[in-house]
């Protein structure tokens, strides 16, 4: 394996579901054999799969305007200050990072890319105008009982505890930030040179 495509968010979500509708496109159009999709419901799930001698590229909603936008961060903009990746309440995707450099640093792959669709700003219940991670677990089960995070199925049909089909991600999401998902895509494929 060569590059390790990890999207992260929740299809209940709403526009939390980017990072995964993004796998969706990428998983229906194909990819060289050697690489690899895994979908994270939980940053926590980063701290290990950083660990990889592959190059790791992390696909997530950001909390930046307009929505709709594809951004091409760093782990340094992160630090930096740019904009915030949709996280749990505990760990966003810059503090994963840099938990996986102090704890493993000689397993951390040598090239980490972050591709982010920005989603606008979320208004927070209490009417505070202040944006706010949307809650990506928090210490609660996911949906189908299983908190870790598990490569996709390449369209084998899997099925939802209900028997329904699992949703699609991109229906999750507001037409803004469905119409950058192709955009997304394109910025993943430039990373695998395709």
């Amino acid at each position: 394996m060569t590059t390790r495509i990890i999207g992260l968010g929740q299809r209940a979500a709403g526009d939390d579901a980017a990072g995964l509708a993004v796998l969706e496109a990428l998983r229906r159009r194909g990819l060289p054999g050697d690489a690899e999709i895994i979908e994270a419901r939980d940053t926590t799930a980063l701290v290990s799969l950083l660990q990889t001698p592959a190059t790791v590229v992390v696909v997530d909603a950001v909390l930046a305007s307009p929505p709709g936008e594809v951004l091409d961060l760093s782990p340094s903009d992160l630090a930096a200050g740019a904009p915030v990746p949709v996280s749990t309440h505990g760990l966003g995707v810059g503090q994963a990072i840099e938990l996986a450099r102090i704890t493993a640093p000689d397993r951390l792959s040598p090239d980490i890319r972050l591709v982010g669709v920005s989603i606008g700003g979320r208004r927070a219940p209490s009417g505070d105008p202040e944006p706010r991670a949307l809650d990506r677990g928090s210490g609660r089960r996911a949906p189908s009982g299983d908190p870790e995070p598990r490569a996709l199925d390449r369209g084998s049909g899997r099925r939802a505890p209900s028997g329904d089909p699992e949703p699609r991600a991109l229906d999750a999401l507001s037409p803004g930030v469905a119409a950058a998902v192709p955009r997304a895509v394109a910025r993943v494929l430039s990373f695998l040179g395709g």
